[in-house]
């Protein structure tokens, strides 16, 4: 093997390691587009009784990362310094619309970067969202809810409490054990116990109730890991909403 190595002009070999580097990560694109056609965006919103109110039906929502690498850049700035030194940008934007079950809902799938060339310097500024918002027309108390411990340990993405608040106990052993709330209201626990069962089969976990919505949340690291789980999440929150607001009265 090392002699046939050897023999291969090097400007050959460098070639296929360039063409090996870019080949697999498309090809695991492709493979997953196709194993897991489900996650495309029209088939996510058709799965969530949603429409798309923005990007590309055709994105499968776990490439959306790679897909955004491998995306060129557009020229930004309208003088012709900021054209001569390239300056770009690159977006991928997902945007899901619609009332299912009779609560608006959002999910919004967001990642930006703008790249600066200055010669010697390159800087770029990022952008990221991952969130699916359910309204509730009621005002209620600001609430969190992560999982207490990694799924897989400490590699596994872990949520942190990210509002001001303090823990409350749910008032259930076996929610206490898997889930973290937490709330300035002690008697919340208790009311969302109710509805919140469904999130201790999730890997991933981070819920947030402010600004008359409930939230399902997740960073750059970890939105594969809630993408998977979006359906689920989204019967969480309207079931979270219905035991805040009570149910949706259909006419």
């Amino acid at each position: 093997m090392d002699s046939i190595l050897e023999s291969i002009p090097y400007y050959y070999l460098l070639r296929l390691i360039v063409i090996a580097a870019l080949g697999f990560p498309v090809l695991m694109m492709a493979i997953t587009n196709r194993l897991y056609a489900k996650y495309r965006v029209v088939n996510m919103a058709q799965r969530m009784g949603l429409t798309v109110a923005e990007g590309d039906p055709r994105l499968n929502l776990l490439n959306a990362i790679p897909e955004h690498n491998f995306k060129l850049g557009t020229a930004i700035g309208g003088n012709w310094l900021s054209r001569a030194l390239m300056d770009s940008t690159k977006e991928t934007k997902v945007r899901l619309v619609g009332a299912p079950r009779g609560r608006p809902t959002e999910f919004v799938y967001h990642r930006r970067h703008d790249t600066r060339d200055r010669l010697l310097v390159i800087t770029t500024d990022s952008w990221f969202e991952c969130r699916m918002s359910v309204q509730v027309p009621v005002a209620f108390a600001e609430f969190e809810i992560v999982r207490r411990r990694p799924h897989m340990g400490v590699y596994w993405p872990k949520p942190r409490p990210e509002l001001p608040l303090p823990p409350q106990p749910f008032g259930n052993a076996e929610l206490d054990r898997k889930l973290v709330l937490t709330t300035a209201e002690p008697g919340l626990g208790p009311t969302l116990g109710l509805a919140v069962e469904g999130l201790t089969a999730l890997e991933f976990v981070h819920v947030q109730g402010r600004n008359g919505a409930v939230h399902w949340l997740a960073t750059e690291e970890s939105s594969m890991y809630a993408i998977r789980r979006l359906v689920e999440a989204q019967q969480v929150l309207e079931q979270v909403a219905d035991v805040l607001a009570g149910p949706v009265r259909r006419r």
